[in-house]
């Protein structure tokens, strides 16, 4: 199970963004967020619960160059407080991910994509959730959803975007204020939550 947020974009003329040599996805990535495991033996050594951040990279020639970077365990009192999950672009071919969990007061900004030539054109914001039976979430709203483009401008998110999910999934999500009518243009507020 995930929460996360992700800047896509496309791979340059000649490039690709392979995962785990399948067919090439249509875009690269980088994304941020928390991670859970139902098991007790956790997710590569950082617990049953993470918080993370992930990129695919185009490449040339290459079967997978999709890679997941695990930074630390949320506290006690993260839960049930904001955290912030933020992309930026800070050179031709760097992004930096942050993570800030303020009910802990911890900030991890250290996170460096290089050497990535996405040429980014939007975010997805949502969760992710595996498994056959017993898996639920804790409700997440998603606010100042924004994200930055090529030239340092921020767009906040405009549009309803798709809402995507299997026939069978456990998770419902809308729009609780919708970016087109956010008073405060400020990208809208996205709630996600699941039933048993």
């Amino acid at each position: 199970m995930s929460e996360e947020t992700w800047i896509t974009g496309a791979p340059p003329s000649g490039y690709s963004c392979p995962v785990n040599g399948l067919a090439n996805t249509a875009n690269c990535w980088v994304e941020t967020g928390t991670a859970a495991s139902g098991t007790s033996t956790g997710i590569n050594g950082c617990g049953s619960q993470c918080v993370f951040w992930a990129d695919l990279r185009p490449c040339q020639g290459c079967s997978n160059n999709y890679i997941t970077h695990y930074i630390t365990t949320p506290q006690a009192a993260d839960y049930g407080a904001y955290m912030t999950m933020q992309v930026d672009h800070d050179a031709t071919s760097h992004w930096n991910t942050t993570i800030a969990l303020p009910g802990s007061n911890r900030y991890f900004v250290t996170n460096y994509s290089t050497n990535n030539l996405m040429q980014a054109h939007g975010m997805q914001i949502g969760a992710e959730l595996s498994g056959s039976y017993g898996a639920n979430m804790p409700g997440t709203i998603f606010i100042d959803n924004a994200w930055e483009d090529a030239t340092g401008n921020y767009n906040f998110y405009a549009g309803d975007g798709d809402q995507e999910s299997s026939a069978n999934s456990v998770i419902t999500s809308q729009w609780s204020v919708d970016p087109q009518n956010d008073p405060n243009g400020w990208g809208g507020t996205y709630a996600i939550n699941t039933f048993p």
